[in-house]
């Protein structure tokens, strides 16, 4: 064929194709929509039982609130007020946004642009971050620079055009796809010392732990879980204030119920030489530990109980950024460590648990100390949050115009339980309310006061920037 009746029809499929692009385009952004959402989730998509294990607390460990779009697009929808309320000095994430884009209130630009994240495996749940000084630019090494490449000739310039938007017609081998950098494998310790092999010294503690979940019920191991107060604090700051809905900030499984565990712990040996009974509090997402400092404590002290305090202090560690977001007073955070802790649920594999055997003791025999035996755990409650807000049907309420807390009022609709998120006597009478919800269901509970955690970041991690 003649070469000027060629063009026109290249073009045309070219445009065809193009066309064709867009429309997969628009499909695989919405699948990926889909998929960022599932990611959020408590419950994986498709997900069995198993694979919902997801905590409170983890599901902030690896997201920003910026990825979630559909929030976004929810909380922007919402009217926006004509000035700035004084609540947005305690949650300035709701009225400015992160990284200066703009909050869920509407009240554009922040004061002053966000600070770099201390730990970049942990986010807080409203966009506080901590002040970090950046670490000075190194010098930068010199390159050799390259031969110029000689320009392409006019036909080599159209046939590149084509083969863009026409690959069918260039044959050429598929250049390899880019693939992300693995994370660092946390890795067992070739031969545990003898000191954590051996049964310690140390007291077994027993007392109550909460969790905040829905409706399903899984094994809790590789777990972040709560006091009373930790629980609380959950609900008001993450779950309460989303309208028409308790899916949270980071998952879309409605949360149902507060979980009662009765746990026992005994620190290992060179834990109490330091003197400690509990280590660092770890996050853990998917079943997978992913912080602090790559989850190289397991090797200094066993798989023992972790937690955090959110005052200061050395047990301040390693979230100190949300102290100012705290009006929970006692509230602390508790680590679980489980089989196989560097691999996500789907990746566990039986030499894996061989080398990682986690912390939980076999049968729920009492913990002995050692690195493989330091906690067990027992289910022993429960109460609705529908039962601690006073209402009957969640879903009737809702429809009755109803909503739990509104943060731009910081008051309720048709409910006054969740009133006052910085009044730390209101908060006081909702921690006592819930407690006191546990007692009249299970009034044989005995008294089990959690001992204090004692933590020490600065003799646990010493020359480390803690």
């Amino acid at each position: 064929p003649r070469p000027a009746p060629l063009v026109p029809r290249l073009a045309a499929a070219a445009a065809a194709l193009l066309g064709a692009r867009s429309a997969l385009a628009a499909g695989r952004g919405s699948q990926a929509s889909e998929a960022a959402l599932a990611a959020d989730d408590e419950c994986v998509a498709g997900a069995g039982p198993e694979d919902c294990a997801l905590s409170a607390l983890q599901r902030r460990a690896l997201r920003r609130y910026g990825d979630l779009g559909a929030h976004e697009a929810h909380s922007a929808a919402e009217a926006r007020h004509e000035q700035v309320p004084v609540w947005c000095q305690y949650q300035p994430w709701l009225c400015h946004g992160v990284g200066g884009g703009g909050g869920p209130l509407g009240f554009g630009q922040p004061p002053a642009p966000a600070p770099t994240w201390s730990h970049p495996w942990w986010f807080p749940p409203w966009g506080e971050q901590p002040e970090v000084t950046p670490a000075p630019t190194p010098a930068p090494i010199p390159r050799p620079t390259p031969a110029p490449t000689p320009a392409p000739s006019r036909w080599e310039s159209l046939r590149n055009s084509l083969c863009d938007v026409l690959p069918l017609l260039c044959s050429s081998s598929p250049s390899p796809s880019p693939s992300s950098p693995s994370p660092t494998p946390i890795l067992p310790p070739a031969k545990w010392p003898a000191a954590l092999r051996q049964p310690s010294n140390g007291q077994v503690f027993t007392f109550y732990l909460y969790r905040v979940q829905d409706d399903n019920n899984y094994p809790q191991p590789n777990h972040d879980m709560t006091n009373l107060e930790g629980a609380m604090w959950y609900l008001h700051n993450e779950v309460v204030w989303h309208e028409g809905g308790r899916a949270g900030t980071y998952f879309s499984s409605p949360v149902t119920r507060i979980l009662k565990f009765k746990i026992q712990t005994k620190a290992t040996q060179p834990l109490l030489d330091l003197g400690m009974n509990f280590g660092v509090m770890n996050a853990f997402d998917s079943g997978m530990c992913t912080g602090p400092f790559e989850c190289d404590n397991f090797q200094k002290s066993g798989y023992v109980v972790g937690c955090e305090t959110w005052e200061e202090g050395p047990s301040n560690f390693p979230h100190a950024q949300w102290n100012n977001l705290n009006h929970y007073k006692g509230a602390a955070w508790y680590s679980l460590p489980g089989e196989c802790p560097s691999k996500t649920y789907k990746e566990k594999s039986v030499e894996c648990i061989k080398d990682e055997p986690g912390g939980m003791c076999p049968g729920g025999m009492e913990p002995t100390g050692t690195y493989d035996c330091t906690w067990n755990y027992e289910q022993v409650g429960e109460i609705t949050i529908d039962e601690l807000e006073g209402i009957d049907d969640y879903d009737a309420f809702i429809k009755a115009g109803g909503r739990e807390y509104d943060p731009k009022t910081d008051k309720g609709v048709h409910m006054s339980f969740w009133d006052g998120l910085t009044d730390e006597q209101a908060c006081a009478r909702r921690v006592q309310r819930a407690k006191e919800l546990f007692e009249q269901k299970y009034p044989d509970h005995p008294d089990l006061q959690a001992p204090p955690c004692d933590f020490n970041k600065y003799k646990f991690y010493p020359g480390r920037d803690v």
